[in-house]
């Protein structure tokens, strides 16, 4: 499980900084490429976490 979230974190981090990279130096290509992998895995980090946060309330009850 550790591994899983480290890895995740790390790809998140890498796209980020491509983003980064190519939006700074107008490579608007590359710029939509890594745009869209960085809000797909943050769209997935996003559901999970409401997913697990129902998991969490329904055990609470």
């Amino acid at each position: 499980m550790i591994q899983q979230i480290l890895f995740i974190t790390l790809e998140t981090i890498f796209e980020t900084v491509c983003f980064n990279y190519s939006l700074q130096h107008g490579y608007y290509f590359f710029t939509a490429f890594f745009g869209y992998l960085l809000f797909r895995r943050l769209w997935t980090t996003y559901v999970v976490s409401r997913i697990a946060r129902a998991a969490d309330k329904s055990t609470k009850k």
